[in-house]
């Protein structure tokens, strides 16, 4: 893929917008367009560094070999991974037709806004879950699912007491 690097703030977010139309079909993509964003907030001639020139021919060998995205059987048991970074969340819904196969649906991820970034892993454990639920409305409603997390959600979840800003959340 013979793409040049943008040279310029204008073309960097050109770039950007048209790479985030494909983030479902690739893990944890808003981790990898970090240095983009980074380098569209500097604005400056300096923007585009190392890490931005590193994550372009990353990103660009992403989009040669992208992962064949399965469709689900109606009633299907899904499964979700919920992933946290500092600075963004991601989601992975997928299926296993088989005990030692996983087959990816759709990918979500997103980046932190700035207030976000202060919550606790639990929070934004929860933040993961219910960002994927909202962009994946249809898979929830049509399919049992189970969500794999490194944090005891169940435990947050089922408080009667919820307080804090997960009460508040719609």
């Amino acid at each position: 893929m013979e793409t040049p690097p943008p040279r310029n703030k204008k073309e960097l977010q050109r770039l950007t917008g048209k790479l985030v139309a494909l983030g479902r079909f690739i893990a944890r993509f808003t981790d990898e367009l970090r240095p983009f964003f980074l380098a569209i907030r500097k604005a400056g001639a300096h923007g585009w560094t190392d890490s931005c020139q590193s994550a372009f021919a990353k990103i660009k060998h992403c989009l040669m070999q992208p992962p064949i995205l399965s469709s689900p059987i109606p009633k299907e048991k899904l499964y979700m991974y919920l992933a946290v970074s500092e600075w963004a969340i991601s989601a992975v819904l997928f299926r296993c037709p088989s005990p030692n196969e996983q087959k990816p649906i759709y990918y979500v991820s997103r980046a932190l806004a700035d207030v976000e970034t202060r919550y606790s892993k639990m929070e934004l454990t929860a933040l993961a879950l219910r960002s994927a639920a909202q962009k994946l409305r249809p898979y929830f409603q049509a399919h049992p699912m189970i969500v794999l997390t490194d944090q005891p959600l169940r435990n947050i979840l089922h408080k009667p007491d919820l307080t804090g800003r997960m009460l508040q959340w719609p």
